[in-house]
């Protein structure tokens, strides 16, 4: 009986040792920013591994209408360890996140940043965020999220030491599959095996020492080129079955770009497993290219071909003007249109940006005038009278145009352009401005030139009419 029971507890041992072998953490490193094949400034590794919830609790009622607490055991704590690295020429700059969800909009984000030889932050910072929009996120309240899903920093400090300089941190995300208010839908599932994960960079922000990094710090925009992307993990294969082994965040694994995890789903391309080196991710790739398509077709309808059309039937006073107008500003709504398209496949109907609400608003703009102007000709090819349309159509020309400008500089700024593009939109600006100023000044003098004529020959009628009255007396 004694070797029987002995035989059960060892199969037991055995089982769960099997069990809590089969639980592996899942990393993903991304060196998209590297240089010479070191890390560059926020290239980052994370390892993840899941733990039954033990920690945050549910409240019930029961039959008798009093309330019970118990442990949220249907959901699953995050124990994650995240090493950002900084290469000495800017050890201080930028930021990096990670984040849990499909996207930006309602992901949890997980942003570290700091100045590892600030005085005052002797810890790199870790800022727990969400954002409902394509805006810079706000603090994350897990009060307002009914204490589902709460995050806790386990460990964090600067290696100083390691060429380049690393931002070590580890961290609980407690319930984090237990999902956000107010639709409670879970960022991820602990059964998934590519669960969709987000991250984000930028490697020039400036963090000043009188103004010390918190977690509520102000973060400029992410890096255009090679700045953010998504990646899959396989949660699954994390999650610890074993609930007397105590839960403990995962190592990084030195020289191991990924294991357990993917920048494509299965299917649609090589997943990269255990490649030593992470690029930027075929998502943001095809997204970035996408996004400057857009950017192309409607900064060439808002900057070059409407503008050009107005300034067509501006300066010339020839019977072809009205032609070289439509002509032009046809080319300007077709360029418009399909950047419409590419910009509702990038976005969807969802306008939660500035530039999307700007930009949409003037899109119905340029329908509108633009159909005032056909109205306008149609009528007044039949009564060859000007109409109150025209008014219309001319006051209305002038607000799509300044409201154009705006939505081709926020849509530069949403997405992080580089300062050369601000440069050369302000130029082209300034000299269309400069040519219409030009030109309205142009045809007010040519009026003047032409009334000061009309008043000449006036005054010489009127000569030449008073000698032959005086004659006649």
């Amino acid at each position: 009986m004694g070797k029987l029971l002995l035989r059960c507890a060892l199969a037991q041992f055995l089982l769960l040792s099997a069990t809590a072998a089969a639980a592996e953490p899942s990393q993903y490193c991304n060196f998209g920013l590297e240089q010479a094949g070191q890390p560059a400034a926020n290239d980052f590794c994370m390892a993840v591994s899941a733990f039954r919830n033990q920690s945050t609790t549910t409240t019930t009622a029961d039959t008798a209408n009093n309330t019970t607490t118990a442990a949220d055991t249907s959901s699953h704590d995050l124990y994650i360890t995240l090493h950002v690295y900084r290469p000495q020429q800017s050890e201080a700059l930028g930021w990096a996140a990670i984040g849990i969800g499909s996207g930006m909009v309602q992901a949890l984000m997980l942003i570290v940043y700091g100045d590892p030889h600030s005085s005052s932050t002797k810890k790199p910072v870790l800022s727990v965020r969400r954002s409902t929009g394509h805006r810079e996120p706000a603090l994350y309240d897990a009060a307002a999220n009914e204490g589902r899903m709460q995050v806790s920093v386990l460990d964090a400090s600067w290696n100083l030491s390691s060429s380049p300089a690393t931002a070590r941190l580890s961290f609980v995300c407690y319930a984090c599959d237990s999902g956000l208010a107010p639709d409670l839908d879970p960022l991820l599932s602990a059964s998934g095996s590519a669960e969709p994960w987000v991250w984000a960079r930028n490697a020039e922000q400036h963090f000043d020492e009188d103004a010390p990094a918190t977690d509520a710090s102000a973060l400029k925009f992410h890096t255009s080129t090679r700045g953010w992307g998504r990646f899959y993990v396989d949660v699954a294969r994390t999650v610890v079955l074993d609930e007397t082994l105590p839960p403990s965040a995962p190592a990084i694994k030195a020289g191991v770009g990924m294991v357990g995890a993917s920048e494509t789903k299965a299917g649609e391309a090589s997943p990269f497993e255990g490649r030593g080196r992470a690029g930027s991710s075929a998502s943001s790739s095809s997204y970035h290219v996408q996004a400057a398509q857009h950017g192309f077709f409607m900064a060439l309808a808002f900057l070059l071909l409407l503008p050009s059309g107005v300034l067509a039937i501006m300066a010339s006073g020839h019977a072809s003007a009205f032609r070289h107008h439509w002509m032009v500003q046809v080319a300007g709504m077709v360029c418009v249109s399909v950047g419409l398209v590419l910009g509702l496949l990038l976005r969807g109907a969802d306008l939660d940006s500035t530039h999307q609400k700007l930009g949409s608003a003037t899109i119905v703009s340029v329908g509108v005038q633009g159909g005032l102007g056909v109205w306008h000709h149609v009528q007044y090819l039949r009564s060859l009278r000007p109409t109150w349309m025209v008014r219309v159509h001319v006051c209305l020309g002038r607000v799509v145009l300044l409201a154009g400008y705006g939505a081709v500089l926020t849509g530069l700024l949403l997405h992080g352009s580089p300062l050369f593009l601000y440069v050369v939109t302000g130029v082209i600006v300034a000299a269309e401005a400069g040519c219409m100023v030009g030109t309205v000044l142009w045809r007010a003098c040519r009026r003047r030139k032409a009334g000061w004529a009309s008043a000449e020959e006036s005054w010489k009628q009127t000569d030449a009419y008073l000698p032959l009255k005086n004659e006649a007396e």
